[in-house]
C-alpha cells in the first residue's frame, strides 16, 4: 500500500516520461515481434532460426521494464475511475500480432506455444470477439493444438471460457455439428468428415470439464443443437446419448415461448452452478430460478463470477424479483466493504472518503443497467447497499437516465419511469450531477434542453449546481433554459430568515449555489473540467480546448467552430454573468436582485482601484496642463517642480499600461489602449521639447476624454446611461458618415472643378486690367480655391453653414448648390440625427441595464486577468475570487438602510496557537462562517462597518447597501411564494407541465403550521402526469379510429369505382 501511496503522488513531469518510455517500448517489442514471426502480415513458416530467435525476443529484459510500467500505470487513476481488468498483452498493444497467429494455428502453432508458455496467456481474450487460444483451436478444428491446451496447459485453461457472445468451445464445435448436419441433410458429402472431427473434439472438452448448461447471447444452448438431429440421423443418436453419459448431469432445455427450463434427463442429478441460474433467467423463468437459488451456495470463492453471470444478467432482463432475492440472500457477499487498518496507517492508504467495496471492478456497470431498466425500488435498493463513490459515478447515471427518458417520449409509461428514476438521482448527493455525457452534457444541460424543468429545478437545488459548465459544442445551461425558467429558479433562490416570524422581512437570504464554480478543493470528479494551478483564481479550462500553439491565417472550418470566446476559455466567477449580460433574452436578469446583488459585492471590492485611478488621472490631467501652459509663456524655462509633477504623472501612466499588459496580454489590444500609448510617446515629447502647443492640445483632449469614461464608469446609473449615449451616437455617426463619404467626396471634386475654371478665367482678366485681388484668404476658402479649402468649406456647408453671400453662383453653379443643398445637409444630416435620437431613446428604455452591464464586463475582463499574472506578489494586491473566502449565501438587512452583509468562510487561526494543523482545520469546519459589511474604504474598515452621516435631508452610508427598487422586489417575490402556499391552487395538465411552483422547505413548513388547508405537491404531480398519460392514450385512440374511417372511406369509394365502371360496360355492351 506504500508503494500504491508514492505512484500515486508521481509529478506530472515523470508521468510524461514514462508515458514517453512505455510508447516507445511498445513500438520496438511490437516490431521486433512481428519482424520475428510475421512475413508480409501472414504467419511465417517456422524454423530453427525462427524459433531461437522467438526465444530470445521473450527473454528480452526489455518485456520486463514494460510490465513493471504497465503495473505501474493501473494505480495512477485508480483514485478516479475504476480499470478494467486486462492482460499484459492488451495493456502492451501485442494482441495485433498474437490474433494474427491464431488465424492460421497450423503454420504458427510453435509461435504460439512459446508465447502462450510465456506470458501465461492461456485464457488470452483476443480483442475485440473476445475469442481466446482454445476458440481458435476448435473453430479451425486443430486437433494438435486442441491437446496441447487441454493436457499441457491443463492447470491453466478454462476450458468454459466464454468469448463476446457468451460462446464457450463446447458451443461452438456444436454449432459447427449443426450447420455440418444441415449441409449433410442437403447431399453434401463434403461434410462428412468434419463430423467426426467434431465429436472427438466434443467428447475431449466433456472429458476436461466441460459444461453442456451454458447459453449464449442467442439463447442457443450447446445440447439443444445436437439435439435437434437426434430423431433424424442414427449416428448423432448415438452420440447424444453417449454425450448425456459422459455429462453426468441433468441437461437444460429451454422453451422461449413457454418461458420454462426444462431438463433431457431428469432422472440424473442436477448440478446448480451460476451458469444455470443464467439460463433461467435469460428465459424468464422466475419460478425455476428462486427454485435453484435457494439451494445456490455463494462462497468468497465464487461471488465474483455470481455478480457478473447473475446478477448482471437479473437486471438486464428486468426481473426486479428475481434481483430483490439475489440482494436479500447474498447481499452482505456481494457488497462486501473493504476493512481499513486503524492507526497511523489508517492516514496514509485512504484514498478516499467512501467505503470501497471489495468488489468494485464486478459491480461496474450494474447501477446504469438498473437505472436503464427504470424501475425505482431497485435503485433505491442498490444505492443503499454500494457506498463506493467510485462505483455510483463511475458511468453518467443522470444524463443516460435523462437520455432515454427523451427517446421514450412516445412511451409515456417508460418515460415517466425514467423520469421517476432521474428524480430519484437528482437527489441523492452520492451522485455527482455535473458528470457529463460523451458530448459533454451534464444533466443539468440534459433537462433543460429535454424540457423537464422539474428535474432542472432539483439539480440546481444541489449543492454543485453551477451554471456555467460548457459541453463540448461550448453552450451551458443558460443556452437551453428561456428567461421564464430562469426568473423563477432565481425567485426561488430569495428566501426569508427561517429563524424569524412569517411577518418579519428584516433578513432576506440570497443563494449565490448556482454561481459558485468548482474550487479544486470542492469540486466532484467528473473528469470533464480541470482546474488552474493557482490560489489566487478559482478558474477552469474548459473541455476539449487547449491552448494554440500560434495565431494561423487560415485555418480548418472545423476547428474555428469548436474555439470559445475568448472569454470563456478561463472560466472565472464572472464569466456566467457575462454571458447573461450578452444575451438578448436573459440580458433582463441582471436586474434580479440575485444577479445584481452579486455584481454590486464583486464591484465594491474592486472600487478602491476605480477611485485611485481616476483621482490619479485628475491629478495627471491637471499638473500636465499647468506645466503646458508654464512651457509656453513668456518665461525663458519652465519651473523645475511642475517639470517632475508632469514626469511623475507620466511614470503614473507608463505604470498603468505595463499592469494592464501583464493583467490582459492579447486582450490588451484595443483602441483605447491605443490611445493611451500615443498618450505616454506625446507627454515623453512634450517633456523633451518643452513648449509644443499643437500636441499639448491634443493631449489634453484626450485626457479629457479618458476621464469622461472613467466618470461613466462609476456606480450611477445617470453618468453611465449618458457615456454609452455619447459612445453609441459617435459610433453611429461615423457608420453613416462613412456610408455617405463617396457622395460627399463626388461634391467636393464638383466644387473644386467649377470654382478652379472661373479661377482661370479671372486670371486672365486680371493680367490685362489688373483689377481683380486674389490674394485674399476668405476669398479663397469661400469660392473653393484650393483643393484642402473645398474639402473644409463643403463639410462646414454639410453642418448648415453656407455663408451664401460670399459664394459665386454665376452661370450653372446655382443648380450645383441647390443639389448639394438637397442631398447634404436636408438628408444626411436629418437622417444622422434621426438615427441619433433613436439611439437614444433605445439607450434610456435599458438605462438601468446599460450601466450594470458595463460594470460586468470591467469585472470579468479584470478576474480573466489576475489569472494572467505571472507575477504571485502582484496577485496578493488584488481581491481573492469570491467563493475562495466567502460563502454562497448574502444577507440583506431592511432594518439597516438595506445593509449588504457577506460570510467569511473558516477564518484562519492566530499564530500563537501551537495546535496541528488537521486540528486548526477540523475546528474551522465547524466554525460558522463570519458576517460583515463591505464598504468602498476597505483600506480603512477591513472587517466592516455601521457608520453613516445623517445630513437631514439625505444620508450617507459607509457601507454597501443595496438598491430600494431591487429590494422591494425582493420582497415582493417572498410575498408571492408565501401566497402561493397559502392558497389552493388547481392547475391545468398543460400548464403544470411548464410552469411548477419554486416552494423552499422554510416556507412550506411555515405555511403548513399556519393554514387549514396544505397543498400536497406530490399529489397534485402525479394527478397531472395520470392525466397526461391518459390524453396520450386518448390521443392515440383518436388517431386511430381517424385512420379506421379513413381507410373505410378509401374502401367504399373504390367499391363504388368498380360499380360505376361496371355499369358503364354493361351500359356499352347494350348499345
Amino acid at each position: 500500500m506504500y508503494q500504491r501511496e508514492t505512484l500515486l503522488n508521481i509529478d506530472e513531469d515523470s508521468r510524461k516520461e514514462k508515458r514517453r518510455e512505455r510508447a516507445e517500448l511498445q513500438k520496438e517489442l511490437y516490431k521486433a515481434l512481428s519482424s520475428v514471426v510475421l512475413l508480409g502480415g501472414q504467419p511465417a513458416q517456422p524454423t530453427d532460426e525462427k524459433i531461437c530467435e522467438l526465444e530470445d525476443l521473450l527473454n528480452d529484459p526489455r518485456w520486463i521494464r514494460l510490465q513493471d510500467l504497465v503495473e505501474e500505470m493501473k494505480f495512477w487513476d485508480a483514485a478516479t475511475t475504476i480499470p478494467k481488468l486486462k492482460s499484459f498483452l492488451y495493456n502492451a498493444r501485442q494482441q495485433d500480432v498474437i490474433g494474427k497467429l491464431l488465424d492460421k494455428t497450423e503454420i504458427s502453432l510453435p509461435y504460439l506455444k512459446l508465447i502462450i508458455q510465456h506470458f501465461q496467456a492461456d485464457n488470452e481474450r483476443i480483442e475485440p470477439d473476445l475469442n481466446a487460444p482454445i476458440h481458435y483451436a476448435v473453430r479451425q478444428l486443430n486437433n494438435e493444438f486442441l491437446d496441447w491446451l487441454l493436457n499441457d496447459r491443463q492447470q491453466r485453461l478454462d476450458v468454459n471460457l466464454r468469448n463476446n457472445q457468451k460462446e464457450t468451445a463446447l458451443g461452438i464445435l456444436c454449432a459447427l455439428y449443426d450447420e455440418c448436419m444441415k449441409e449433410t441433410n442437403r447431399q453434401k458429402h463434403s461434410t462428412m468428415n468434419m463430423l467426426g472431427k467434431i465429436r472427438h473434439q466434443i467428447g475431449k472438452l466433456l472429458a476436461a470439464g466441460a459444461d453442456f448448461n451454458i447459453c449464449s447471447m442467442q439463447l442457443k444452448l450447446p445440447f439443444e443443437l445436437l439435439l435437434k438431429h437426434y430423431q433424424t440421423d442414427e449416428s448423432t443418436g448415438r452420440f447424444v446419448d453417449r454425450c448425456v453419459q459422459d455429462a453426468g448431469q441433468a441437461l437444460a432445455i429451454g422453451h422461449i415461448h413457454k418461458r420454462i427450463v426444462e431438463f433431457h434427463n431428469k432422472e440424473s442429478p442436477l448440478k446448480v452452478t451460476e451458469e444455470l441460474l443464467e439460463i433461467c433467467l435469460r428465459y424468464n423463468d422466475q419460478q425455476s430460478f428462486l427454485h435453484y437459488l435457494s439451494s445456490f451456495t455463494v462462497t468468497e470463492q465464487n461471488v465474483k463470477k455470481v455478480i457478473q453471470v447473475v446478477l448482471h444478467t437479473a437486471v438486464e432482463q428486468k426481473l426486479s424479483e428475481c434481483v430483490r432475492k439475489i440482494v436479500d440472500l447474498f447481499g452482505a457477499l456481494i457488497f462486501q466493504v473493504v476493512i481499513r487498518p486503524i492507526g497511523r496507517d489508517a492516514k496514509r492508504i485512504k484514498l478516499q472518503k467512501s467505503s470501497e467495496l471489495v468488489h468494485r471492478v464486478e459491480l461496474k456497470g450494474l447501477l446504469k443497467k438498473a437505472c436503464l431498466m427504470a424501475d425505482v425500488l431497485i435503485v433505491q435498493l442498490f444505492m443503499g447497499r454500494m457506498t463506493d463513490l467510485l462505483v455510483l459515478n463511475d458511468d453518467p447515471l443522470l444524463a443516460l437516465t435523462l437520455t432515454k427518458a427523451y427517446d421514450a417520449k412516445r412511451r409515456p409509461e417508460d418515460r415517466e419511469a425514467l423520469l421517476a428514476v432521474a428524480g430519484y438521482l437528482a437527489t441523492q448527493q452520492s451522485i455527482y450531477m455535473s458528470k457529463p455525457d460523451n458530448s459533454g452534457n451534464t444533466p443539468l444541460h440534459l433537462a433543460l434542453k429535454y424540457g423537464f424543468n422539474e428535474i432542472a429545478t432539483t439539480l440546481l437545488k444541489q449543492r454543485y449546481a453551477y451554471i456555467g459548465l460548457r459541453n463540448r459544442d461550448n453552450l451551458t445551461p443558460l443556452n437551453y433554459g428561456g428567461y421564464g425558467f430562469w426568473k423563477t429558479y432565481l425567485d426561488s433562490c430569495i428566501e426569508v430568515d427561517s429563524e424569524r416570524s412569517t411577518l418579519d422581512r428584516n433578513v432576506l437570504r440570497f443563494n449565490l449555489n448556482c454561481l459558485e464554480p468548482y474550487k479544486p478543493s470542492k469540486k466532484p470528479a467528473t473528469g470533464g473540467i480541470t482546474s488552474a494551478a493557482t490560489k489566487t483564481a478559482s478558474t477552469y479550462a474548459l473541455p476539449g480546448h487547449q491552448k494554440e500553439s500560434g495565431f494561423h491565417v487560415i485555418q480548418e472550418a472545423s476547428k474555428v467552430k469548436q474555439q470559445p470566446h475568448k472569454y470563456a476559455r478561463i472560466q472565472t466567477e464572472m464569466t456566467v454573468i457575462r454571458q447573461i449580460a450578452e444575451s438578448k433574452e436573459l440580458k433582463r436578469l441582471l436586474i434580479h436582485p440575485i444577479i445584481y446583488t452579486f455584481i454590486m459585492v464583486k464591484w465594491i471590492r474592486l472600487s478602491h482601484w476605480t477611485y485611485l485611478n481616476l483621482l490619479l488621472t485628475i491629478i495627471t490631467m491637471l499638473v500636465f496642463g499647468w506645466h503646458s501652459l508654464d512651457a509656453c509663456s513668456i518665461d525663458d524655462s519652465p519651473a523645475l517642480p511642475l517639470k517632475i509633477c508632469a514626469g511623475l504623472g507620466t511614470l503614473f501612466i507608463v505604470v498603468r499600461e505595463v499592469l494592464q499588459l501583464l493583467f490582459l496580454r492579447k486582450s490588451y489590444i484595443t483602441f483605447e489602449n491605443a490611445m493611451d500609448i500615443a498618450n505616454i510617446i506625446a507627454m515623453v515629447v512634450v517633456l523633451l521639447q518643452g513648449c509644443n502647443g499643437l500636441l499639448s492640445s491634443f493631449l489634453m483632449i484626450s485626457f479629457a476624454m479618458q476621464l469622461t469614461f472613467l466618470l461613466g464608469s462609476l456606480p450611477f446609473n445617470t453618468l453611465s446611461t449618458i457615456m454609452y449615449m455619447f459612445k453609441t451616437v459617435s459610433q453611429n455617426f461615423l457608420k453613416s458618415f462613412l456610408l455617405f463619404l463617396p457622395l460627399i467626396s463626388s461634391f467636393i471634386f464638383a466644387f473644386y472643378l467649377t470654382y478652379n475654371d472661373t479661377l482661370t478665367e479671372t486670371g486672365e482678366s486680371a493680367l490685362a486690367n489688373s483689377t481683380i485681388d486674389t490674394s485674399s484668404t476668405e476669398d479663397n476658402f469661400n469660392n473653393f480655391r484650393t483643393f484642402w479649402n473645398a474639402t473644409i468649406k463643403t463639410l462646414v456647408m454639410t453642418t448648415g453653414e453656407f455663408e451664401a453671400a460670399a459664394i459665386d453662383f454665376s452661370g450653372g453653379k446655382l443648380l450645383l448648390f441647390m443639389v448639394f443643398l438637397f442631398f447634404a445637409p436636408i438628408v444626411i444630416l436629418n437622417l444622422i440625427n434621426g438615427l441619433a435620437v433613436s439611439d437614444i431613446a433605445a439607450i434610456r428604455e435599458e438605462s438601468e441595464l446599460i450601466s450594470i452591464s458595463k460594470k460586468v464586463m470591467l469585472l470579468e475582463r479584470y478576474e480573466r486577468g489576475v489569472v494572467n499574472v505571472p507575477l504571485a506578489w502582484m496577485k496578493r494586491k488584488f481581491p481573492e475570487p469570491f467563493f475562495e473566502c466567502h460563502n454562497c449565501w448574502i444577507h440583506i438587512r431592511t432594518d439597516q438602510f438595506r445593509k449588504i452583509f457577506i460570510h467569511v468562510l473558516n477564518p484562519p487561526a492566530s499564530a500563537s496557537t501551537s495546535a496541528p494543523v488537521t486540528e486548526q482545520n477540523a475546528r474551522a469546519k465547524k466554525e460558522k462562517p463570519t458576517p460583515i459589511s463591505l464598504s468602498s474604504c476597505s483600506l480603512l474598515w477591513p472587517n466592516g462597518t455601521d457608520k453613516l452621516i445623517n445630513l437631514r435631508l439625505f444620508k450617507l452610508t459607509s457601507f454597501l447597501t443595496l438598491d430600494s427598487a431591487i429590494t422591494n422586489e425582493a420582497l415582493a417575490v417572498i410575498e408571492r411564494k408565501l401566497l402561493s402556499t397559502k392558497q389552493p391552487v388547481v392547475m391545468d395538465a398543460t400548464v403544470a407541465s411548464s410552469e411548477q411552483p419554486m416552494v423552499t422547505s422554510g416556507n412550506a413548513a411555515i405555511s403548513t403550521g399556519r393554514t387549514k388547508h396544505a397543498v400536497d405537491l406530490v399529489a397534485l404531480q402525479d394527478e397531472v402526469r395520470e392525466l397526461r398519460i391518459m390524453m396520450d392514450r386518448w390521443r392515440l385512440e383518436l388517431q386511430g379510429i381517424r385512420k379506421e374511417k379513413l381507410v373505410g372511406l378509401k374502401q367504399q369509394k373504390t367499391k363504388q369505382k368498380k360499380r360505376a365502371r361496371q355499369k358503364l360496360l354493361e351500359l356499352g355492351r347494350d348499345l
